[in-house]
């Protein structure tokens, strides 16, 4: 009886866990590209940057998805989707800080497409993750991280300007501030990582996973 009770605690506690992991993990896919529209203004006049060069700043995201989105695949057969899901983050992390605490235009293009590449990453591993560790509640979680990753993304777009000008954070702090819940989706997801090897466990795959996405 013990043995069973311990058994099902685990598991609700792996399950709770893991739907924070994915809440999470869907509030960093938006705010980091959403933030910086509001306040294209502010980088523009600071970096003197031309009105081509904003284009391109705010083209990169998408022309990231684009080119990288076909290779995760192959990526989470190697890393496991998990695993990818780390990496990807701690993308999204690197180029938050990166484009936020070095004021430079090359460090702010690299780190927008660093966040690109991240968010093109966890954009297509998140969909599976789901419909892995919850089959039969595909419809339920989907809606879950798709109003999560919609309600950060439009929090995101309303603080920049408040946080840049109300606040004097400036374009940069209005920025960086959405490295904090990428930190806390890689605390969770590394935990996850560290629980699923504890139990002698691998990632699952999935079941589309093996194909020429070409």
């Amino acid at each position: 009886m013990k043995q069973e009770q311990s058994i099902k605690g685990t598991t609700t506690f792996y399950t709770t866990l893991l739907l924070s992991g994915i809440i999470l993990l869907a509030f960093n896919l938006r705010p980091a590209i959403t933030a910086v529209g509001p306040i294209s203004d502010l980088i523009k006049a600071d970096l003197s940057l031309s009105h081509t060069a904003l284009g391109m700043l705010t083209s990169l995201p998408l022309l990231a998805f684009a080119a990288v989105s076909p290779l995760v695949p192959g990526m989470a057969r190697r890393f496991t989707n998990i695993g990818s899901i780390i990496i990807g983050l701690f993308l999204i992390l690197t180029g938050i800080l990166s484009r936020s605490l070095v004021h430079s235009v090359f460090m702010l293009f690299c780190g927008t497409l660093l966040i690109g590449i991240g968010i093109a990453i966890c954009n297509v591993l998140l969909p599976v993750i789901v419909k892995d560790f919850f089959p039969e509640k595909v419809g339920i979680m989907t809606s879950v991280y798709s109003t999560s990753m919609g309600i950060l993304a439009a929090l995101a777009s309303g603080l920049s300007v408040p946080l840049a000008t109300g606040m004097g954070y400036g374009w940069e702090g209005a920025l960086g501030i959405w490295a904090i819940p990428a930190a806390l989706a890689i605390s969770i997801m590394l935990y996850l990582q560290k629980f699923d090897k504890e139990k002698g466990e691998t990632s699952v795959e999935s079941s589309n996973g093996t194909g020429n996405v070409w």
